[in-house]
């Protein structure tokens, strides 16, 4: 069958790329007080994120660019590095130190330092690898469960180690979301919830870390000094005080040294202060704009393993927003993951454009 090559999806490209340009305007504008007081120059976060702005539109263009069927061939081994690079974050050495209570960051010190998450490279390998098995003709379904289950499980397990219960959640339900739309019969997903809920509520319980976090989001008050109660006090400070239209672009009081991790995981914070409910909207309804055409390329691939892969990207993209946005208004506990494509920081960036330059991709050839 011949693939006819059209135009890229241009509303979903318009979109992606105004994402990136508002992130980058967000990080700079939370981070320009932090950015003061840390290296006395206003610009430091900005020219940061820009430059990984920079990489990342790179690597979207390469990923975009590289027939599909040469992913297919190294997707395996992008699975394998993502493997290797989260069994060595794990062992203490100068290059993957204990940052924040967990060994989730490479530290490249003859880069300046930069930092490299390996959860995120794995993601993308991941997506790959597993839409190339679950692709394949099985005799039965439960061998395919078994291939899913053996591609997944190393990874959750690995990343759960660090401790990133968030990551790993996000891994897993883009897997299961992947696997569903083989066709799989629905019993054997009813079966498997009970394992499923009882997995997480054993690594919930089993790591201090997490118990606190969740303890914290239960018995939360207003007069919470845990770290976590802190944190989530002044991320609702930060949303209530923006009220509809916000306090307005570069007027945020929150961002003088009370909001922790003001210009990454609680950026959503920064944009509901200074541009308010309106704002916090518009943002909204453009990261779900993106899911929905995401979707819609994946409804016209004709190709299983890639009408998969492209699940599995926008399924990502999708878990990592909600976590996100869900923790900042306080409906479910703080998960310690950015918002994509407006968060600072360079990993979750890369490996996001990575995913959606294979999808713009499919999009041309569906």
């Amino acid at each position: 069958m011949k693939i006819l090559h059209k135009s890229p999806d241009y509303p979903f490209l318009l979109a992606f790329l105004l994402l990136i340009i508002f992130g980058v305007l967000m990080v700079y504008d939370a981070s320009v007080v932090y950015s003061l007081d840390v290296f006395g120059e206003r610009y430091h976060f900005l020219l940061q994120q820009s430059m990984w702005a920079g990489l990342a539109i790179s690597l979207f263009l390469f990923s975009f660019l590289t027939p599909y069927k040469f992913l297919q061939k190294i997707s395996p081994i992008l699975y394998y590095i993502g493997v290797l690079l989260l069994i060595f974050v794990l062992i203490p050495t100068p290059l993957s130190p204990k940052i924040y209570g967990a060994h989730r960051w490479i530290i490249f010190p003859l880069f300046g330092g930069l930092s490299l998450q390996p959860s995120d490279v794995m993601k993308f390998g991941y997506v790959l690898y597993l839409s190339i098995l679950l692709s394949k003709s099985y005799t039965t379904s439960f061998t395919l469960i078994k291939k899913f289950f053996l591609a997944t499980i190393i990874p959750a397990s690995l990343i759960i180690m660090q401790p990133d219960f968030g990551s790993a959640l996000i891994l897993c339900a883009s897997g299961i979301a992947m696997l569903f739309i083989t066709g799989l019969p629905l019993k054997y997903f009813l079966i498997s919830l009970p394992m499923g809920i009882l997995s997480a509520i054993v690594a919930i319980l089993g790591s201090n870390y997490r118990r606190d976090r969740l303890m914290s989001f239960i018995n939360h008050s207003l007069n919470s000094t845990d770290p976590a109660g802190y944190h989530i006090n002044q991320v609702l400070i930060a949303i209530g005080s923006g009220g509809v239209f916000g306090l307005g672009w570069g007027q945020s009081r929150q961002k003088y040294g009370y909001l922790p991790e003001v210009s990454a995981d609680s950026i959503f914070a920064v944009v509901g202060e200074e541009l308010g409910f309106l704002g916090c909207t518009i943002l909204v309804l453009l990261l779900f704009f993106i899911i929905w055409r995401g979707i819609l390329i994946a409804e016209k691939c004709k190709l299983p393993a890639k009408k998969i892969a492209v699940i599995g990207i926008i399924s990502l993209f999708a878990f990592q927003t909600l976590l996100n946005i869900l923790s900042q208004v306080k409906l479910i506990p703080l998960t310690g993951v950015p918002l994509p494509l407006i968060s600072y920081g360079g990993s979750s960036l890369l490996f996001t454009c990575a995913g959606f330059g294979v999808l713009l991709s499919a999009s041309r050839e569906c």
